[in-house]
């Protein structure tokens, strides 16, 4: 029994292979005539047969055969049983069975062979096709799989293929590649009316398909809370009665790679109002005008105090005729309302405030009623008159509205 080297290979399919010079020869032969000079001819020459032949089925690993030794004067032959010892199946090592990589950076795929004997040869297998090393893939010298600036085509299924005499063994890796998410441009900037839809687009990418999320001043949106009122659907947030507090958006795309965010500023215009509410849209507000008096050559103020986005123009109109914002006795308030300096009766009469801006219009009416407080022209002072005949007294009085006469005598008085 003899053990040969491990580095003695062969074809499965032959039976005979030559030994390396230092093995011992199982079979010598023997016999006359015997191996002349290397100079030798003739029938010496002719005679001659080599020393021995080697014999070795190796691919069978368990017993081989090594025969025949002749010359021209016979022949023998020896059976010898070979036993082929250390000879080890490739066995590689664990390795995680999904690797997964962000776009544009490295990654190495191990394949550790824990044992093999003779050293297996190993390739890696992608798309059912070799793997071989250029510029953007190497297979090191422990036969790791590196990727430089791994691209999404790289993605897919590696086999480490390790294989030798004895056997094979394969580990197999799946290689998931994830794109950043971004966010396509588009408009960032949203404007609408109070009370009508709108929807915000967010186109974003990435490789899984990003969650987006949406908040507003700072806080995350739950939208299960806003029920129809505010949903997402085909990456857009759909809001479909918005508020004058709907304002300032930022929505985000989250993804296990990384998230991308930008903010969408939302402007609500907002229709006029009374300011501290009430009235609105193009009414008056009450359903009748507002009544103020004033005393004639006193100030007077008509009121229409109202709040809108954008701020709203103002104007006053008295008798359908438009009061001119640079007459010296009309001044129109910060506030809108219309102050009427040095009243007088002429004064009086139905004006109306005209708020409006790009999302309506308010109405407001204001009657003013300017007053004259009553005056009695100056009469005698004393009046003689003889006894028992009639006595009358005359009071000439100033008036806007009929006055109310007293009469006085002492502590008393006498009503007319």
């Amino acid at each position: 029994m003899w053990d040969l080297p491990l580095s003695s290979r062969c074809d499965p399919q032959t039976c005979l292979r030559t030994l390396a010079p230092t093995s011992p020869c199982p079979a010598a032969p023997r016999g006359i005539p015997r191996r002349s000079s290397p100079g030798a001819r003739g029938i010496n020459a002719a005679l001659f047969s080599p020393p021995c032949e080697h014999s070795l089925v190796h691919a069978r690993r368990e017993r081989d055969t090594c025969t025949s030794a002749q010359n021209p004067f016979g022949k023998i032959q020896t059976q010898a049983t070979i036993t082929v010892t250390g000879l080890v199946s490739p066995v590689i090592g664990l390795s995680p069975a999904v690797v997964s990589v962000v776009e544009e950076q490295q990654v190495t795929l191990p394949c550790v062979l824990l044992a093999g004997n003779p050293l297996p040869e190993r390739v890696w297998i992608h798309h059912n096709g070799l793997v071989l090393s250029d510029s953007h893939v190497s297979i090191r010298k422990d036969g790791s799989l590196h990727i430089e600036r791994v691209r999404l085509q790289d993605e897919g299924d590696y086999t480490c293929l390790a294989e030798n005499v004895a056997g094979s063994s394969n580990h197999t890796t799946t290689l998931n590649i994830y794109v950043m998410p971004s966010i396509q441009h588009g408009p960032q900037v949203f404007s609408t009316i109070e009370g009508a839809p709108i929807s915000l687009p967010c186109n974003a990418n990435g490789v899984p398909k990003p969650d987006l999320t949406w908040s507003k001043r700072g806080e995350l949106l739950d939208l299960k809370q806003f029920q129809r009122s505010l949903f997402v659907r085909a990456s857009s947030l759909h809001i479909t009665r918005l508020l004058e507090s709907e304002s300032g958006f930022l929505y985000t795309a989250l993804l296990v790679a990384g998230y991308a965010s930008r903010k969408v500023q939302l402007t609500v215009y907002v229709r006029p109002r009374l300011s501290g509410g009430g009235g609105g849209g193009g009414g008056g507000g009450g359903g009748g005008p507002l009544e103020v008096t004033a005393i004639a050559g006193s100030d007077a103020t008509l009121p229409c105090e109202v709040h809108s986005l954008p701020p709203p123009i103002i104007s006053w109109s008295r008798d359908r005729q438009l009061i001119s914002p640079h007459s010296p006795r009309h001044t129109q308030l910060s506030s809108g309302s219309l102050k009427i300096l040095d009243t007088r009766v002429s004064d009086s009469g139905l004006y109306v405030c005209v708020a409006s801006n790009i999302a309506g219009n308010f109405t407001q009416t204001v009657r003013l009623s300017v007053h004259v407080p009553p005056s009695i022209q100056p009469g005698p002072r004393l009046m003689k008159v003889q006894v028992g005949h009639p006595w009358s007294c005359l009071v000439m009085a100033r008036k806007c509205r009929e006055p109310t006469i007293s009469w006085l005598r002492g502590p008393s008085a006498a009503r007319r």
